[in-house]
């Protein structure tokens, strides 16, 4: 049996306070990207070259794009990279310079990556028997290391908070399949690792809600004729003049 976790007497750092996304635009990122010091050939061609690219792909100025993630992200699902003659490694190479163009340029806000684990949620991180629990639940630890949230605080309104920070200092095209992924690796590890937080998260389902219409809905007249063909398709008529090249029959 693995040995549980032991959450007591672990002390929580104060609450920090997080920058706050730059209102710039793609033209100051490149500028500052031109200007910065310290930064390699190779990399100011290539983040100079991916801001380029992205703007000519989604017809848009740099001077008219804000160096916000949200309003990138929105403009990264509209292109299609294969209708430009792109592959989805070279749409991912644009994009992950695009994001690291910003990041080095000082547009984004500065999150909680990197910010050190308080020691409470290093004993969970340690705890976790995979990779992929690791890292899908190391952003939702840094963040509530960073405020102060010990991990019997930790709800879903924590999840909406990080996830919140999240969309204002990344580009992450799916953000919602990664809240799912966090909350899902969370409930796993609360149901299966002796000691950890019995909260459990809420999966939400981000899916749009399916429109068709209800079988009562259907006019008669079609539910008459879809009714006529299942039963020609089950074979049940032995004395059809035109029977079903193949019959079917329905569960």
């Amino acid at each position: 049996m693995s040995t549980p976790v032991t959450l007591e007497n672990f002390p929580m750092p104060d609450s920090g306070t997080l920058a706050r996304t730059s209102p710039a635009t793609l033209d100051d990122a490149a500028k500052a990207v031109v200007a910065m010091s310290g930064l390699s050939d190779t990399c100011r061609r290539d983040y100079l070259s991916a801001i380029s690219r992205f703007c000519e792909l989604t017809g848009r100025t740099p001077a008219t794009i804000l160096a916000n993630p949200g309003a990138i992200r929105a403009l990264m699902t509209r292109v299609n990279p294969v209708a430009h003659g792109l592959s989805r490694k070279t749409w991912a190479n644009i994009c992950s310079n695009l994001r690291a163009a910003l990041k080095v340029s000082g547009m984004l806000a500065r999150g909680t990556r990197g910010y050190p684990l308080a020691p409470v949620y290093r004993a969970l991180y340690d705890h976790l028997p995979s990779r992929r629990l690791r890292d899908s639940l190391v952003g939702l630890m840094r963040h509530a290391s960073e405020r102060g949230i010990s991990p019997d605080q930790v709800g879903d309104d924590t999840v909406l908070a990080f996830m919140a920070q999240y969309k204002e200092t990344s580009c992450n095209r799916h953000p919602n399949a990664m809240h799912r992924r966090i909350c899902m690796a969370w409930n796993e590890a609360a149901g299966s690792i002796l000691g950890w937080p019995a909260t459990k998260f809420t999966v939400r389902d981000f899916r749009k809600p399916r429109r068709h219409l209800a079988w009562e809905e259907l006019p008669d007249g079609l539910r008459h004729d879809i009714e006529a063909y299942l039963s020609w398709l089950s074979g049940d008529d032995l004395f059809a003049d035109k029977p079903p090249p193949h019959v079917c029959r329905f569960l």
